[in-house]
């Protein structure tokens, strides 16, 4: 092991992992439902951001860039 990978394992916050996580009004557990969807929503936001790259660079109308723009939007919100 390098003395970077040993510095690396020595970093630590000191608050552990409790198996809860910070949302919006307060705390709950990471593997409630609602912490799930947070991820689910994420990543399928992130897959319409690949799909605006893809139409951006295929030469599609620029009206289906602007839908997809507003479907990211609502997925954010």
């Amino acid at each position: 092991m390098t003395k970077a990978h040993k510095a690396f394992n020595t970093l630590y916050t000191g608050m552990g992992d409790t198996g809860d996580t910070q949302v919006i009004g307060g705390w709950s557990r990471k593997n409630s439902s609602m912490v799930n969807s947070y991820g689910e929503v994420d990543e399928l936001n992130s897959h319409v951001g690949l799909l605006r790259a893809f139409v951006k660079d295929s030469g599609y109308p620029q009206e289906i860039d602007a839908e997809l723009w507003l479907i990211q939007n609502w997925l954010f919100d």
